[in-house]
């Protein structure tokens, strides 16, 4: 068995807090800070949220999977919170799922969980 760290487990430093429930822990982290914490943790690999890195440019794309392939950790790339294809009723985001397979792709993933 492998271990792996999910990036939501940290979305509060990443931005996402749900303000009746959570505190905002007043810092945040980058992916790549986050990449580097779990290998501290001493995990085997990590499932990336694309909604912490929606949009990411070539250059994002090639450092991360850099990052990763140096540190030798295994990846997921999770598509679709928090809405992803809203049960079906919103086929335009399709489109943004197949992009999203690209990304995953590209990173080194050999698994995408969609959501």
């Amino acid at each position: 068995m492998k271990l792996a760290i999910d990036s939501y487990s940290y979305h509060r430093y990443f931005g996402e807090v749900y303000p009746a429930l959570e505190e905002d822990p007043g810092t945040r982290i980058t992916m790549e800070g986050f990449v580097n914490r779990a290998k501290a943790l001493g995990v085997d690999g990590v499932s990336l949220e694309s909604c912490f890195l929606p949009t990411p440019t070539p250059d994002e794309i090639t450092r991360l999977r850099n990052q990763l392939d140096r540190l030798e950790l295994d990846r997921v790339w999770a598509w679709g919170h928090p809405s992803g294809l809203h049960s079906g009723a919103a086929p335009e985001e399709v489109a943004d799922l197949k992009r999203h397979t690209e990304i995953a792709a590209a990173v080194g993933a050999k698994v995408m969980r969609i959501c």
